[in-house]
């Protein structure tokens, strides 16, 4: 199958796309309504209420439900690999990944994710959303894959910058969050750079994500 040129949902590519979904320690799970629950308690996270998508924050569960897969191309609920068991069965999730606001016709979309406080530390988020970018670059015709970050969350991961993706716009103090005005970083994942460095983009977004939680440290002490 030429998954190129394939525009049926995620969920019904064979398994030559769907194996791209796991990873070393993280796996991309379908998205169930006995997670919508879970979903929703990790976004009230401090650390996440203020960097996820704010038109999916606040408000109640029922309303942050309805909300949930507007606008969205595909979404996976990330899943440690070191929770066994069959995910219909499994209430367990530890995040969400996605892709939003995508156009076939100019092959363009975004991507975001986010994964619980809990998580952070062992680049299950970095991971995951390497995951998505990988599957998408295989299943879909997208050329171009975005994606947004505050300054805070970009220290985790701005030793990529040039390698796996570019920054194409900076806007200063973009966002207010704990009294102080933070950059908004308009990152691109272009198909050409993401087949250059392959898999081994997966393994590098992992190891990033554990060394920038050390900086983002350091960072934040400033």
């Amino acid at each position: 199958m030429d998954f190129a040129e394939d525009t049926r949902p995620p969920a019904v590519l064979g398994e030559c796309a769907s194996r791209r979904l796991v990873g070393t320690s993280a796996r991309l799970v379908p998205v169930l309504p006995m997670h919508y629950r879970r979903l929703y308690e990790i976004t009230l996270e401090p650390d996440v209420a203020r960097s996820w998508e704010p038109s999916y924050q606040g408000g109640s569960f029922e309303d942050w439900m309805r909300r949930l897969w507007n606008g969205v191309f595909c979404q996976y609920g990330v899943r440690r690999r070191d929770l066994e068991g069959d995910v219909a069965v499994n209430a367990s999730i530890d995040g969400l990944a996605r892709c939003y606001g995508a156009n076939l016709r100019h092959g363009t979309g975004r991507v975001a994710v986010f994964t619980s406080q809990r998580t952070h530390l062992a680049g299950l988020g970095m991971e995951a959303v390497a995951l998505l970018i990988d599957f998408l670059f295989h299943a879909y015709p997208f050329r171009k894959l975005y994606a947004e970050a505050l300054e805070y969350n970009y220290a985790k991961f701005a030793d990529a910058a040039g390698t796996i993706f570019d920054i194409e716009a900076v806007l200063r103090g973009h966002e207010i969050h704990d009294g102080k005005a933070w950059d908004s970083y308009l990152l691109a994942v272009s198909r050409e750079k993401w087949m250059e460095t392959g898999a081994r983009s997966v393994e590098l977004a992992r190891a990033r994500g554990r060394r920038g939680e050390v900086r983002l440290r350091r960072h934040q002490r400033r």
